[in-house]
């Protein structure tokens, strides 16, 4: 798996983008699966940061991403993960 920097909103623009055509799938393709329309990929491809993390997060499971967290550490946990998540 590649990890990629993402240290602004703006930054996750041009990797949506770019995994979805890694996938050889246009925004018509990408919105039939998500359930909603090509204008709203679209919005999302331009301004990541206005997206629902809802949509944010099947967008990555559908183009196989998912999102990691990196924390400073604390010296203890702040949550426990839950199996559901």
């Amino acid at each position: 798996m590649t990890t990629y920097d993402v240290p602004t909103v703006d930054a996750l623009a041009p990797l949506l983008r770019g995994l979805r055509k890694a996938r050889g799938w246009t925004q018509a393709d990408l919105a039939r699966q998500m359930d909603v329309t090509v204008a709203r990929i679209s919005a999302i491809e331009r301004a990541p940061g206005r997206v629902r993390a809802d949509q944010l997060f099947a967008l990555l499971h559908l183009l196989g991403g998912r999102m990691q967290l990196e924390l400073p550490d604390a010296g203890r946990r702040v949550a426990e993960p839950r199996e559901e998540w």
